[in-house]
């Protein structure tokens, strides 16, 4: 996994419903609904958990649900990276994914951008 991100994330947990495009390593998950929530945000993609394995380079549907605001964001994003960990008995992925599309019009894309912007600064710890 790399370190070196891109783009400042915010931690915020959001419905995510995942929904496997493509597979080729492994078909039998082509089609597969997994619902999540999202652990940390982006402007160009997400991290969240999965209790199945999902090979790197997936290519992933992903309706994202926003509480606040009461919005949905439908994107298209790639399997970059994973990370296996144990909580409580139970294995687990994180999977880092990187959007590919973000599906709809330049205007949906933009709000998109602007609601994740607003957040990271939302997020940011005031300096003594």
């Amino acid at each position: 996994m790399n370190n070196k991100r891109e783009h400042p994330r915010f931690e915020e947990k959001n419905r995510v419903t995942v929904t496997v495009l493509q597979a080729p390593e492994a078909p039998h998950l082509e089609h597969r609904c997994f619902y999540c929530w999202t652990h940390d945000l982006s402007v160009t993609g997400l991290k969240f958990c999965v209790h199945s394995a999902v090979p790197i380079r997936a290519l992933l549907k992903l309706e994202i649900a926003f509480a606040e605001p009461n919005v949905t964001f439908v994107h298209l994003g790639r399997v970059m990276w994973e990370q296996k960990f144990e909580e409580e008995g139970i294995a687990s992925i994180w999977l880092g994914v990187k959007f590919v599309d973000m599906t709809g019009d330049v205007e949906r894309a933009t709000l998109w951008t602007d609601l994740i912007t607003q957040k990271i600064h939302l997020k940011v710890p005031e300096s003594d």
